[in-house]
C-alpha cells in the first residue's frame, strides 16, 4: 500500500513536471511568434514610409513618411498650367512666315502729326518675318516688334527734322535760296557729279557747309573777274544767250556764265 503510494506520488510529481514543462515551451513560443509579427508589422511600416522616385525630395516629409501635399499641390498646378500656356502659343503662331500680318500693336500711337507706314516688299520685312518664324513668335510678338521699331524711325524723323530746322534757322530767311544757289553753283562746276551732295544737302542741310559753298563761289567769282573781248568789252552778248539772265541774281548769273562757258558758249 505503501509502495503503490509512493509511486502514485512520483507519477503525480512527474506529470506536474512534464506538463510544467510543456507550458513553459508553449508560452516561449508564443513570446517568439509575437516578436516575428511586431518585426514584420515594423518592416511593413518602414516599406510604406520610403519615399516613391517620382516624388521630389522637397516634397517628402520624411518624418511623417509622407508627401507634402499642399507644396505638391502648387507645384503640379503650375506645371499644368504653364503647359498649357505652352500649347496656346504654339496654336497661335502663324502657318508660315508670309502669314504674320505687318501691323503695329494695338495701341501704338505716333506723336501728333506723325504717321509711320511699312513697305510690305521691303527685303528687311522679308527677313523680319521669317526671323519672328523661326523664334516662335506669334502675332501679337511680332507686331510688338514692328512697334519699336516704329517708335526708334519716328524718334529718329523727328531728331533729324530739328535738326534741319535749326541749321535752317542759322541761315536766316533766305535759306532755301541760299542752298538753291549753291546747288546751281555746284551743278555748273561739277554737273551730274555734284548731284548726291546736293541731294545731301537739301535733305540735310548744314548751316556751315552752305557757308563754306559760298565762300568758294566768291573766291572763284573775284579771281575769275569779268570777261573781256578781242573789242575791250564785257561779254554781254555772251550772256544775253542764257535764258532768264536777267531775273537772276548775282550768284546765279555767275553760275550759268561759267556753265555757259564750260558748255562751249565761250561766254563768262
Amino acid at each position: 500500500m505503501t509502495t503503490e503510494s509512493g509511486q502514485s506520488g512520483q507519477s503525480s510529481s512527474s506529470s506536474s513536471s512534464q506538463s510544467q514543462g510543456q507550458g513553459s515551451s508553449a508560452g516561449q513560443g508564443g513570446a517568439s511568434d509575437q516578436g516575428q509579427t511586431q518585426q514584420t508589422q515594423n518592416s511593413g511600416q518602414q516599406a510604406a514610409a520610403s519615399r516613391p522616385a517620382y516624388i521630389p525630395e522637397k516634397f517628402w516629409d520624411a518624418t511623417k513618411g509622407e508627401v507634402i501635399a499642399d507644396k505638391f499641390t502648387e507645384h503640379f498646378n503650375g506645371l499644368s498650367s504653364r503647359d498649357a500656356e505652352r500649347v496656346a502659343r504654339e496654336q497661335a503662331i502663324p502657318a508660315a512666315p508670309e502669314k504674320y500680318e505687318i501691323k503695329l500693336p494695338e495701341g501704338f500711337k505716333p506723336p501728333e502729326g506723325t504717321a509711320f507706314e511699312f513697305k510690305v516688299d521691303d527685303p528687311a520685312m522679308i527677313e523680319a518675318r521669317k526671323a519672328a518664324h523661326e523664334l516662335k513668335l506669334d502675332q501679337a510678338g511680332f507686331s510688338k516688334l514692328l512697334g519699336v521699331y516704329a517708335a526708334n524711325r519716328i524718334a529718329e524723323h523727328q531728331q533729324i527734322t530739328a535738326g534741319k530746322t535749326a541749321e535752317m534757322a542759322k541761315l536766316g530767311a533766305t535759306a532755301d535760296t541760299r542752298i538753291e544757289n549753291v546747288a546751281t553753283w555746284l551743278t555748273a562746276r561739277a554737273g551730274d557729279k555734284a548731284a548726291h551732295s546736293i541731294a545731301t544737302l537739301k535733305a540735310y542741310p548744314v548751316a556751315a557747309h552752305v557757308e563754306m559753298f559760298e565762300s568758294l563761289m566768291r573766291s572763284f567769282s573775284s579771281q575769275g573777274g569779268a570777261a573781256v573781248t578781242q573789242g575791250g568789252r564785257e561779254g554781254q552778248e555772251d550772256a544775253g544767250k542764257i535764258p532768264g539772265y536777267e531775273n537772276m541774281s548775282f550768284v546765279q548769273k555767275r553760275a550759268a556764265q561759267m556753265n555757259h562757258k564750260f558748255a562751249g558758249g565761250g561766254g563768262r
